[in-house]
């Protein structure tokens, strides 16, 4: 199947899904140029490949996944939704590829295999994982609980139980929100990483509403690639403005310029826009609370409430700072 075919199917797809449920699912499907970055992050495997594609929607990874790995032994896709099901199965016989489509809860799946030591491992994962919170007290967040997994979001969910059903020197590509680089949250999260895998590859989006414009998603989006079990070493950043990739621009940086040795948050910073990381590093080397600042972050929303913006200064009125700021 050609990049225009798997688009065209992608978009009528997206068209027949309930909105409610696809928020409830947390549910956003990979355009195609996408995906085809995605599966060109994999190294050149000659052993035997198999293939996990975890919320695969209608496959669109897992075809861009097949055009660039050779050997292929199995995939297996998973997909709760029964219309992104229905079009995955046709588009899975259509590339003639040794597949199994599993209709069960992901995480629950993948727990009982991890739990009871069952099921496959696997050599290769391409995902883009739902992003919806989970409440402490769902059966979620209990079920991941009995394989060691403390997380607040599907995406984390799904890569966190994915680096558990990963062969040694497994490669994990995965479209995850930024989100995860800091904050308490996500330490849990951001300890897996680095306990289990080498950080190979970032890859940064500058505008946060382009990744995935057809669902009006406004989120930064990043592309990370994992390889568990490798001794970490220096890491690949890239970045580009939209998912046209017309803008590439690509670094190689030391790990400890991605997180500092000192830093016991395990922060992940990724600089971009040509901005040395060594600026963000001192910038970070002086907490908060030592300036004497305390944040909030959230309550405002600039493209929600522009009727209470100012152009210039006006008594009574306060800045309103944005990332790029620092």
């Amino acid at each position: 199947m050609n990049l225009m075919t798997v688009e065209h199917i992608r978009k009528t797809t997206n068209a027949k899904l309930n909105p409610k449920k696809k928020s409830e699912l947390g549910q956003f499907m990979t355009p195609s140029v996408i995906a085809e970055y995605m599966a060109s992050l994999f190294d050149d495997h000659k052993k035997e490949i198999k293939l996990l594609d975890c919320g695969a929607g209608i496959g669109s990874l897992t075809i861009s996944a097949a055009k660039k790995l050779k050997n292929i032994k199995l995939v297996d896709l998973w997909e709760i939704d029964p219309i992104m099901r229905e079009q995955l199965e046709v588009n899975m016989h259509a590339i003639d590829i040794n597949f199994s489509i599993y209709a069960q809860d992901f995480i629950l799946g993948a727990v009982e295999n991890i739990f009871s030591d069952k099921g496959e491992r696997y050599t290769h994962a391409i995902i883009n994982p739902p992003y919806k919170k989970i409440n402490s007290n769902s059966e979620h967040r209990k079920e991941l609980r009995k394989v060691g997994i403390e997380t607040v979001n599907l995406y984390s969910a799904f890569v966190a139980l994915t680096i558990q059903l990963m062969e040694q020197d497994g490669q994990i590509v995965a479209i995850i929100p930024r989100s995860f680089c800091n904050g308490p949250y996500y330490k849990p999260f951001r300890e897996l990483i680095l306990k289990e895998c080498s950080i190979e590859h970032i890859h940064i989006f500058e505008s946060r509403d382009m990744a995935f414009k057809d669902d009006d998603v406004l989120q930064e989006n990043i592309i990370i690639k994992l390889i568990k079990g490798k001794q970490q070493s220096d890491v690949q950043i890239s970045q580009s403005n939209d998912q046209t990739f017309r803008d590439y621009q690509s670094k190689t940086v030391p790990f400890v310029e991605v997180i500092k040795p000192n830093d016991p948050e395990l922060f992940i910073r990724i600089a971009t826009n040509g901005q040395p990381q060594e600026e963000n590093n001192t910038f970070f080397a002086v907490s908060l609370n030592e300036l004497g600042i305390s944040v909030s972050t959230g309550p405002i929303v600039s493209h929600r409430m522009k009727e209470f913006l100012e152009q210039s200064p006006q008594d009574g009125a306060v800045p309103l700072f944005y990332p790029h700021h620092f």
